[in-house]
């Protein structure tokens, strides 16, 4: 459904680019993990996916499409994007307002509006709290808002930066509960993580990206387990790997 190809960028008056991607493509269904250290180019890569950025060459296209082609009406009928900081995309003080935004922009009926803001809130456990100001909510029930906002729209595909931040285990248990329901119904999802044990969980494939460009690509634990991930410094890994990495010594011993 998704097709990168021979993606270049650059920031303005910066003669290298900081992304260089040739070919990948996320197929109907696929959840992509995106992991890297910070300057990886990972939200720079989200932001092109969502059009909020312009490749210097080369295209990125849905179902052969170049969304670079797309109106910005067009390109929010399909793509939903959540930012690293919730607080970036809260406008209106109460929940309803908030979350009915896009379906609003879309001009759908009142009732029809009514009708799937309340299913989202149901969904994602914001019945209590409802009436509050989305200021007024804790940082998982703002991140989780801020999702029901990109979720009522059904965009055909999901760019999340770092979704499970801020998450206790019961808000976590909703975020995967939704995202493996948007699979079901068909959805591209790429996500950007640091938390190597969400995206072992929740992904079907990990692009490892170093310095603006794929390091490693494939399934979930050969691909985080990858040598250039795992440092002699022991960065972030999935739990029970990094665990057994650590005890082997000692099992080799015995």
């Amino acid at each position: 459904m998704l097709s990168i190809k021979q993606l270049r960028f650059a920031w303005l008056n910066q003669a290298d680019d900081c992304l260089q991607l040739d070919n990948l493509t996320v197929a109907a269904g696929e959840h992509i993990g995106i992991v890297g250290n910070n300057g990886a180019g990972k939200s720079t890569l989200l932001k092109l996916l969502a059009g909020l950025l312009k490749p210097r060459q080369g295209q990125i296209q849905w179902h052969s499409q170049t969304l670079a082609t797309l109106s910005a009406r067009e390109r929010c009928q399909l793509v939903g994007i959540l930012l690293q900081e919730p607080e970036q995309q809260l406008l209106y003080s109460d929940i309803a307002s908030e979350i009915g935004l896009v379906l609003r922009q879309q001009r759908l009926s009142r009732d029809a509006i009514a009708t799937r803001v309340n299913a989202v809130i149901s969904q994602l456990g914001l019945s209590d709290v409802a009436e509050q100001h989305p200021l007024d909510l804790d940082a998982g029930q703002r991140r989780l808002v801020t999702l029901a906002g990109v979720l009522v729209a059904e965009p055909a595909l999901l760019l999340l930066d770092e979704p499970s931040r801020d998450f206790d285990r019961h808000h976590l248990a909703l975020l995967e509960q939704q995202l493996a329901a948007q699979q079901q119904q068909g959805r591209c999802i790429i996500s950007i993580s640091h938390d190597l044990d969400f995206v072992a969980r929740n992904c079907d494939r990990v692009w490892h990206l170093d310095r603006g460009q794929l390091l490693a690509c494939g399934e979930p634990m050969p691909t985080l387990s990858h040598p250039s991930l795992q440092q002699d410094t022991m960065l972030a890994a999935p739990t029970l790997w990094s665990l057994r990495r650590q005890l082997s010594p000692h099992f080799d011993k015995g």
